[in-house]
């Protein structure tokens, strides 16, 4: 099951498997903390008027859902202990999908639940309690539960070229060029993507020509060696457990910099020398 295959109707919510909202023993109340926050980062100025103007920024996002139970009395205790159970502390830092279709579209975020609140009053006792639940997501991004892909071949080879002693007419031959793909977001953030190169690489570097922005790695993969480069986290993995993050060279941006833009975004795969089978995978959702 992927995130989001529950939620079938408007305002609906689903988070560690349980559904919530429309249709559910969960009746949907009101919703906030879905809409943008942003940080201006200005600093007052010594002397005068106002502040000097700072990056704007995103905090990590709280999100408040206040909801009404109302199951039949039979199902009552089933369905608090349900809620409960989803809403139970994550004691390491594993975030959960937490998918949310708002009534104008199905987004999700990566996040905890932070919070439960049930009180045990007049209500509780005819199983018509009002409640809340808080979700925290360290990433604000609201993700499209749909997870795009493009692989790029590595670089073709240059083949013929002038042959000695010269002999007229001359035949230069073909020159090798790179290969390219396009990664679109659809969104209108920038998005956090995920890259795998696949070895025989020797010097990987992927070139986002629309951003201007590269990533290269200075080490040499063998065949099927892989290198993951996860921009959000921004960490770089060897086969997946050792860190490489130091391996990235002068010509790059910062890891966490290599984003996609909104729109659509021109990569390209170079690297000293190759071999075949080589390639870079990029996976992303869309970033609103």
């Amino acid at each position: 099951m992927t995130a989001g295959d529950l939620i079938t109707a408007r305002n609906q919510i689903e988070f560690r498997g349980l559904l919530l909202g429309s249709g559910t023993p969960y009746g949907w109340q009101s919703l906030s903390g879905w809409d943008q926050t942003s940080l201006l980062g200005n600093k007052p100025k010594n002397s005068g008027d106002g502040s000097w103007a700072g990056n704007g920024r995103r905090p990590e996002r709280t999100v408040l859902w206040e909801f009404q139970m109302h199951p039949d009395a039979a199902d009552f205790a089933a369905a608090v202990e349900a809620v409960e159970r989803m809403a139970a502390t994550v004691r390491d830092s594993t975030e959960h999908p937490l998918v949310i279709n708002d009534g104008v579209a199905t987004r999700l975020v990566y996040a905890k639940c932070t919070r439960l609140v049930m009180p045990r009053d007049k209500l509780f006792a005819v199983s018509k309690v009002k409640c809340g639940l808080q979700w925290v997501a360290s990433s604000p991004g609201k993700l499209e539960t749909t997870e795009r892909s493009v692989t790029i071949l590595a670089p073709s080879a240059g083949f013929g070229g002038l042959t000695y002693p010269l002999s007229y007419p001359l035949t230069y031959g073909t020159a090798g060029s790179p290969n390219n793909g396009l990664a679109t977001n659809f969104g209108y953030e920038p998005a956090d993507p995920v890259l795998v190169f696949t070895g025989p690489l020797d010097t990987p570097r992927v070139v986002n020509v629309t951003a201007t922005r590269s990533l290269e790695f200075d080490l040499a993969l063998g065949s099927g060696q892989t290198l993951a480069v996860d921009v959000g986290r921004g960490t770089v993995l060897l086969d997946g457990a050792t860190d490489r993050l130091t391996s990235r060279t002068n010509s790059s941006v910062p890891v966490p910099e290599w984003q996609l833009e909104p729109g659509s975004n021109d990569l390209t795969l170079l690297a000293a020398s190759f071999g075949a089978g080589a390639s870079v995978s990029v996976t992303w959702r869309s970033t609103y």
